[in-house]
């Protein structure tokens, strides 16, 4: 199975549509195991893992934060070999926004992003370095 947080779809630059209009038609049919979008997207490609490595998605755009929490302290040469990370994604719970309090290196960079964009880009923080250690 594989996580939805960050998918890319290619469309038929004659339909680009087509797609959607199927995902929808298929949605009742097939379901969802999980109550969600990955549980339905799994079962609308059930033959993700067969297709060419080209057609997923490096772990640098979809790097979970559940894995550096995983991986970082005894691994670190798994964050190492996916840099730059290019998407952090915050797929456990709590997410930074519901929990402002708790606030771990990851969390930190994504406050400095909403901060930033908040303020609009007036903090000056380079956030390319911000998870450059990560």
């Amino acid at each position: 199975r594989f996580n939805a947080g960050v998918l890319g779809v290619w469309l038929d630059p004659g339909s680009p549509g087509a797609v959607l209009e199927d995902m929808r038609a298929k949605f009742e049919v097939l379901g969802t195991y999980d109550g969600g979008d990955t549980g339905f997207l799994n079962h609308y490609f059930p033959d993700w893992y067969a297709r060419p490595r080209e057609a997923r998605l490096p772990f640098r755009y979809n790097a979970q934060r559940t894995l550096h929490w995983l991986t970082h302290g005894k691994q670190p040469g798994y964050w190492e070999a996916c840099k730059p990370i290019a998407i952090l994604h915050f797929s456990s719970s709590p997410k930074p926004w519901q929990v402002p309090d708790k606030k771990g290196e990851l969390e930190m960079i994504w406050w400095q992003y909403f901060m930033q964009a908040q303020l609009g880009g007036t903090l000056g923080v380079d956030l390319t370095s911000a998870l450059a250690g990560f």
